[in-house]
């Protein structure tokens, strides 16, 4: 995940993938799916696209498929129902997790972090929960201070406690940072009293029958049906974390669409909510 790709080679393939999605568009319906397999197959052959897509259109799936590998070294194909590390596309649930729970009154965006976390130091006593949400709290970046790569949620809150100063005025401007989603996650196991992964299951994946979904906070899951990492040129490149919050959610396209589906609904929270 952290390899560099080449971005001359990334920019014309998007770029071509605008062009031809923009000639999709204005195709009669009936080719849709044909313009789009064209595309993909492509892609694929031109080994810059190895996974799952699907294409919905008016809340119809009028494309899904896999393709390539989900794990080289023994050759098993890739299908669209395998699961994906989402990395950092699960920040979303864990903000839809502090909505619902905001929607029950049982926080507000305004709270402050020492509410939750009283031994947090003085430097980040006016951080709120809302700063955390929208990247503006100016916390600390823990990754520099990191001495392993598979830290907890316990080890990142220590080494930004451990920290003399922010990086920035609290709401002066935006970093995205990894350790406030981690304390949102943190917040909702607070809250809820219970486990991000068992919130998360409840309160989203169960009611939307979201089945292949789930967070783990193991840097090795065994999970059926699961799609490995590679690097853009192909090498083994899986991402491993035990933090949650931030990252460690597992899902699919077909559940991703039934996430997004719901989000033009009131199945979670209300549309003031959202």
């Amino acid at each position: 995940m952290n390899k560099k790709s080449n971005p001359s080679i990334l920019k014309t393939f998007f770029l071509s993938i605008f062009i031809l999605l923009t000639t999709i568009t204005n195709a009669v319906a009936q080719n849709k799916t044909a313009e789009l397999d064209k595309l993909m197959n492509q892609a694929h052959a031109n080994g810059v696209f190895n996974g799952s897509i699907l294409v919905a259109e008016n809340g119809k799936v009028i494309y899904r498929k896999g393709f390539g590998y989900a794990n080289k070294e023994t050759k098993q194909l890739l299908k669209p129902e395998f699961c994906f590390d989402l990395a950092s596309v699960s920040k979303q649930f864990t903000a839809m997790g502090i909505m619902i729970l905001k929607e029950r009154n049982k926080l507000s965006y305004d709270d402050k972090i020492t509410k939750y976390f009283p031994e947090f130091p003085a430097f980040g006593k006016d951080i709120t929960i809302r700063n955390l949400l929208n990247n503006t709290s100016g916390m600390p970046l823990y990754q520099p201070f990191a001495n392993k790569d598979n830290l907890t949620n316990a080890e990142i809150l220590k080494i930004i406690e451990e920290r003399e100063a922010l990086d920035a005025n609290i709401g002066e401007r935006y970093v995205y940072n990894n350790a406030g989603y981690v304390m949102l996650g943190l917040i909702i196991e607070k809250v809820s009293n219970m486990s991000l992964a068992e919130f998360l299951k409840e309160n989203i994946f169960k009611p939307l029958k979201m089945k292949n979904s789930l967070i783990s906070d193991a840097p090795k899951i065994d999970l059926k049906n699961r799609a490995l990492g590679y690097s853009v040129i192909g090498e083994l490149d899986d991402y491993t974390v035990s933090h949650t919050g931030s990252t460690s959610l597992f899902s699919n396209v077909d559940d991703l669409f039934l996430w997004d589906q719901a989000l033009y609904t009131e199945k979670l929270v209300s549309k003031k909510t959202i």
